[in-house]
């Protein structure tokens, strides 16, 4: 097993936790669906009404693909020519905030970077393509898969590694705009109604 010392607080960048509250990002919209087994939307309202403080947490799943996430770009650049650079698109009026992975300015192409277990969970990682399309105006998406090994080993295997082309929906994006939306109106209630109750 890989000794993550010192890797805990590599992401705690302004683009993750700055005004979280705020917006809605990609791993929130699984949440927002109802696709997400490990919080529900309720929970999550509370936390962006500013009624619940959410705790930043980090284990050795995320410090695992903290690391090899930009060995899997570096390789996929080489490999493919092509020219994946994170990037953070932001839309104040809708307040939502997609932090990609990767995107090809040129080719108009999203990357996603997903480490995983024996089971990827497929429909929560493209919901969340789908909001990263929609904001970077990519026309199609790469969801680059890598298998995490047993022991964590921190060496990039490109044997490890599928590529799954993912297609922009046009129909799942609007569902997912249109949900924001509600989940705002929502988040809106419980704060009036935290207000009135003091």
């Amino acid at each position: 097993m890989v000794d993550f010392t010192g890797f805990g607080q590599q992401k705690q960048d302004d683009n993750v936790t700055k005004n979280r509250e705020s917006f809605i990002g990609g791993s929130d919209i699984p949440t927002i669906l109802g696709i997400n087994k490990y919080k529900k939307q309720d929970e999550l309202a509370l936390e962006k009404a500013g009624l619940v403080e959410r705790e930043f947490i980090t284990n050795q799943y995320i410090q695992f693909g903290n690391i090899l996430e930009p060995q899997i770009r570096d390789y996929i650049n080489a490999v493919n020519q092509t020219n994946f650079v994170e990037e953070t698109y932001i839309d104040e009026e809708k307040a939502i905030r997609s932090n990609v992975d990767g995107i090809d300015k040129e080719e108009n192409v999203l990357l996603e970077i997903k480490t995983h277990g024996a089971n990827p969970t497929m429909k929560v990682y493209e919901v969340q393509m789908q909001l990263y399309m929609y904001q970077s105006g990519a026309t199609h998406g790469w969801l680059a898969l890598y298998q995490r090994p047993k022991d964590f080993d921190i060496e990039f295997d490109r044997n490890n590694l599928r590529i799954v082309e993912i297609e922009r929906d046009e129909e799942l994006i609007q569902d997912i705009l249109n949900k924001v939306e509600a989940f705002w109106k929502q988040c809106q209630q419980l704060k009036k109604e935290t207000t009135n109750e003091n």
